[in-house]
């Protein structure tokens, strides 16, 4: 039987425990400030801290977590019962270097990403001076410590493992798993590095997916080899003074490259990054760590106040050049903006545009946007009179509803004399208008928030990653990308660019919006409220960033893990990133 394996099977559960901090067995030098160990566990009639700490780490090169769940090897399955496990986890978080097998070994034995340990695709070009493996740092802290790897790769063998007491380069998988047997049955290892590469070819060569029939087949083969290691584990001679971490994960998923074409890339989405972490103990509590299904969209922004208010009520943001975003009678320009209104119906609130007023009789030239009911439109002014003739208007679809929608107006020339004002609504086309040849100019500034003229009572509502281009966008770059809140800088048609999710101020302190183009025409605010946000929105797909990355077990975490694990404090001069999992200890009975 396999008791690391099937403790949940034969035991009952008496309690949790959070791990508590704990006095490491070893501070090692050069230490200024060290990590607290948080992975010891606490005390009960059998001691666990009297037993020696030890680590065995199998590397399942080409593992592909999601693909990896969907075979669900048995022995793996089973041993996530009693670890810190995810099939969700991330090798790196960066899109801009090469993925491989050789990086990602790097990465889990050195504890920081491949832009420090520095192989970017194999381990002849390496920083390892700077950034140590597991096993010089192991070698440096006590010579007595047996560290062994075992691999097919010269590359881990050699180069990586260069530190380590025994290294055994083999010819297969098989002869890797008798090589972890034989020294699990003789010798007395401290820290067992084992590499398997045959998951990796089947998937080079049929593609990494479980409808593969090679892939899966080499995935089951190697799951046969952890039962037999565990099996091997726990029949030691020693294994009543020993405590082990079991310590399965892959260097990278994937070889395909993932180009986005809705939404910001993300390590997250893109499979050459998307590995997978088991750190299986008998005493873990089972703990599944799963990628967030929403990403948070939050920051910093201005609360706008409009309708009916008056003096310091009046909540708006302005660029200070007003001859900028004038449409004029011809060519084509695109408006887009992200909203959140409180639910209701409102009668004629204007709140992004370049117009001076919105009064009824007033009739000033230019264009906004505006809420009538629950709905919002663009309206389009030639001066010169409200009435059908100098006014057109668009109408879009409810937004008044709490929740966060995306807003795009496009002009289009259409002939000579035509000029088409369609609304997009969370991407989806709504209406449209022919503005003919009225003539937008005004010389109002651009604005957010109140104006004159804007009726409907008393209204709080939050605007962002607003954008404007002069040129048309197409109703599939609409449909593709309303939800993003990232923009190509590059794109030479973007005239203006203001997230609005960050305040900055002026060198006499009046807050602003950024505008991330060259033009740098910063939206001022004027009588600010701001506030701080963080919601979750299917309609709003910012870029994934460290926050969120971080709910998943990474390959950086790994070296982090396994020096908490066996007793040692971590300087802060090593630099390493990755963070500590903090298990839930299971105390249990016959």
């Amino acid at each position: 039987m396999i008791t690391m394996i099937h403790c949940l099977r034969r035991v009952k559960q008496i309690f949790y425990f959070l791990a508590v901090v704990s006095t490491v067995a070893v501070v090692l030098p050069a230490c200024n400030k060290t990590l607290d160990n948080k992975l010891e566990s606490p005390d009960n009639e059998a001691n666990p801290k009297a037993k020696a700490r030890k680590v065995l780490m199998l590397i399942v090169d080409g593992g592909y977590g999601t693909e990896i769940k969907k075979i669900a090897p048995p022995n793996m399955n089973d041993l996530s019962g009693n670890s810190i496990f995810s099939w969700d986890a991330l090798n790196s978080v960066s899109n801009t270097i090469d993925v491989t097998d050789q990086q990602g070994w790097a990465t889990l034995l050195t504890g920081v990403a491949p832009e420090k340990h520095g192989v970017i695709s194999e381990v002849s070009t390496n920083n390892f001076t700077q950034y140590p493996t597991i096993f010089s740092r192991l070698k440096t802290a006590s010579a007595a410590l047996r560290t062994v790897a075992i691999g097919s790769s010269s590359a881990l063998t050699g180069t990586i493992a260069a530190a380590a007491s025994e290294k055994k380069l083999v010819a297969n998988d098989a002869a890797v798993k008798d090589a972890i047997l034989a020294e699990l049955n003789t010798g007395n290892p401290d820290f067992l590095v084992a590499q398997f590469s045959g998951v990796e070819t089947a998937g080079q060569e049929g593609g990494y997916l479980a409808s593969s029939e090679a892939y899966k087949t080499a995935v089951l083969t190697i799951d046969t080899y952890v039962g037999a290691i565990a099996n091997a584990l726990n029949a030691r001679a020693n294994a009543p003074n020993e405590d082990w971490m079991l310590l399965i994960t892959s260097a990278k998923g994937n070889n395909t490259a993932y180009v986005p074409t809705t939404k910001p890339w993300s390590a997250f989405d893109d499979g050459r990054h998307n590995n997978f972490i088991i750190m299986a103990n008998p005493r873990f509590a089972y703990n599944n760590e799963e990628k967030p299904s929403v990403f948070p969209y939050y920051g910093t922004t201005n609360s706008y106040r409009i309708g009916n208010v008056t003096g310091t009520s009046r909540r708006s943001a302005q660029v200070k050049d007003a001859t900028k975003y004038n449409f004029g009678s011809s060519g084509d320009f695109s408006v887009q903006c992200k909203v959140k209104i409180p639910a209701g119906s409102y009668g004629y609130p204007s709140f992004l545009g370049k117009r001076n007023s919105f009064n009824q009789g007033a009739g000033d030239a230019g264009w906004l946007f505006f809420l009538e009911g629950a709905d919002w439109q663009i309206n389009s002014n030639g001066g010169g009179g409200s009435g059908a003739t100098n006014n057109k208007q668009a109408r879009g679809t409810k937004v008044s509803d709490n929740l966060w929608h995306t807003l795009t107006a496009v002009i289009r020339q259409n002939g000579a004399s035509s000029r088409i004002s369609t609304v997009f609504t969370d991407g989806i086309k709504n209406n449209s208008v022919d503005l003919a040849t009225r003539n937008l100019n005004t010389t109002s500034p651009f604005s957010i928030g109140w104006r004159d003229g804007s009726n409907g009572g008393d209204i709080q509502l939050n605007v962002t990653d607003v954008r404007i281009y002069n040129r048309a966008l197409t109703d599939l770059e609409i449909s593709n990308n309303f939800c993003r809140t990232d923009a190509d800088l590059t794109d030479p048609s973007l005239l203006g660019f203001w997230p609005s999710t960050t305040i900055e101020y002026d060198n006499v302190g009046k807050p602003f919006f950024r505008d991330y183009t060259s033009s740098a025409n910063h939206l001022f605010l004027n009588n600010p409220s701001i506030i701080a946000f963080s919601e979750a929105s299917f309609n709003v797909c910012p870029p994934v960033d460290e926050v969120a990355y971080k709910t998943v077990p990474q390959s950086v975490d790994v070296a982090t893990q396994i020096y908490l694990w066996m007793g040692y404090a971590i300087p802060q001069t090593w630099g390493l990133e990755g963070q500590s999992w903090i298990p839930k200890y299971i105390d249990v009975v016959e």
